[in-house]
């Protein structure tokens, strides 16, 4: 069995148990089952159109920063705390 690169993603663990399931998720936002399986195994971040569609589709409990660690990093968060590019 593979070794992941980078923790399991509590986000998209929470986006699955929003919509129901990881195949309610999958037919939400157009990804095969595998790529969310990849997802919650930590063996593939999310793509940015992929990260934008779970956070519509979780009505923003999952924000696409969540998803995309890789382009926003620590130092993003820090310039942009949660709720200021989303209007909360």
């Amino acid at each position: 069995m593979p070794k992941s690169s980078r923790p399991p993603c509590i986000g998209i663990r929470r986006a699955v148990d929003y919509c129901g399931g990881v195949q309610q998720l999958c037919d939400l936002i157009g990804t095969p089952r595998s790529g969310v399986i990849r997802l919650l195994n930590g063996t593939r971040e999310a793509g940015p159109l992929e990260a934008i569609k779970i956070e519509k589709q979780t009505n923003g409990l999952v924000l696409r920063e969540e998803l995309l660690e890789s382009l926003f990093d620590a130092a993003w968060q820090q310039r942009n705390p949660p709720g200021a590019l989303h209007g909360s």
